[in-house]
């Protein structure tokens, strides 16, 4: 028993350190206060990638209530509450998006948190007109949604969804 409690006490204090670096300012999509954190983790900026028309691409999320959207893909990951409600958007289109069920598998001796993925979606793209917006059960500290896309030169960029801490926005931690 313990040693389960010592092993939990551990990944919460492994998540929290990988989670945030105090000395980086976050980024909103708009410059207001009042929208949603882009990543005010270390690796915020990894969520800008090269479209395949080599336009620099932000892949931002947020919750539902804070993107007044009028137009958007819907995905019900699962019907479990409370529900959280992710839109996810991007500046210039992305090709390959798919929403994630993350596992966790371990966090290696650099603090990156590993997991196991299955795909629940795919999109050919998400564009700039046709944000998605994804309604999952997010359970506890350790994430457990997560998206992916394939960059301009081949490579698929995965990321987790969390919800900060500090002040409930919905953030993107690349893994």
């Amino acid at each position: 028993m313990n040693k389960q409690i010592f092993l939990g006490a551990t990944m919460c204090s492994l998540l929290a350190m990988v989670a945030c670096n105090p000395t980086t300012q976050p980024t909103t999509q708009t410059g207001n206060p009042d929208t949603a954190v882009v990543a005010p983790c270390e690796k915020q900026d990894t969520a800008k990638q090269t479209a395949t028309n080599n336009v620099e691409a932000h892949l931002n999320v947020m919750w539902e209530e804070q993107a007044k959207l009028t137009s958007y893909e819907t995905f019900v990951a699962d019907t479990l509450q409370p529900q959280a409600k992710a839109v996810f958007m991007v500046d210039h289109a992305v090709r390959d998006f798919k929403v994630l069920a993350l596992t966790f598998v371990d966090v290696d001796a650099n603090g990156k948190m590993n997991f196991t993925t299955k795909t629940q979606y795919t999109l050919d793209q998400l564009t700039p007109e046709k944000p998605l917006l994804v309604k999952a059960t997010l359970f506890g500290t350790i994430p457990n949604l997560g998206v992916s896309y394939v960059d301009h030169t081949g490579k698929t960029r995965q990321f987790a969804v969390q919800e900060s801490g500090e002040d409930g926005s919905a953030l993107l931690l690349e893994f």
